[in-house]
């Protein structure tokens, strides 16, 4: 079943989504994407999609471990698997040896926006029409984002935080 944004993305119509807060630290300030008319965000629903006592709890460990690196050392490239066009900047952790997988767009070493994500049961994300909608969000997101930057309306503050407009129709 795709995710409720997909029906809307696969008939053109444009969606909005906001950028929230969803955790900072001293090295990162990370962010996650509700949907309009959503109640979650999209990181919270992978994390509910994937209790820890469900089969992919391994996995989830993973997921869970590479984030806390992340927290701890920043949003360095290394921890991310490219998963966009390249230089987009949209990625998915873990980078291998893993069933799940999260995307997100790496905006700098201490911005990262999460996205969804589900298990990879293909070669390719763009063989599976979940994990296509999900990477082909976060493509166009970045794309908006990078535009809202580019013009003043999103500005990354002296604490590595996003400010501004923060919320995007893609």
């Amino acid at each position: 079943m795709l995710p409720i944004f997909a029906n809307n993305l696969l008939k053109s119509e444009e969606v909005e989504c906001k950028l929230e807060l969803y955790f900072e630290q001293e090295k990162i300030s990370i962010y996650s994407i509700r949907n309009e008319g959503e109640e979650k965000l999209e990181l919270e629903k992978f994390l509910e999609k994937f209790p820890s006592n469900s089969e992919y709890k391994r996995d989830i460990d993973i997921i869970l471990a590479a984030i806390k690196k992340i927290i701890r050392n920043g949003a360095l490239e290394r921890y991310f698997k490219p998963e966009g066009s390249y230089g987009d900047g949209v990625g998915a952790i873990p980078i291998e040896g893993n069933r799940l997988r999260l995307y997100c767009i790496r905006i700098s070493d201490s911005i990262i926006v999460f996205g969804n994500g589900d298990v990879k049961r293909v070669k390719k994300w763009q063989e599976c029409p979940v994990l296509s909608q999900y990477v082909e969000q976060l493509k166009k997101l970045q794309i908006k984002i990078n535009k809202s930057i580019n013009s003043g309306k999103t500005a990354i503050d002296d604490n590595e935080k996003l400010t501004g407009v923060l919320k995007f129709k893609i």
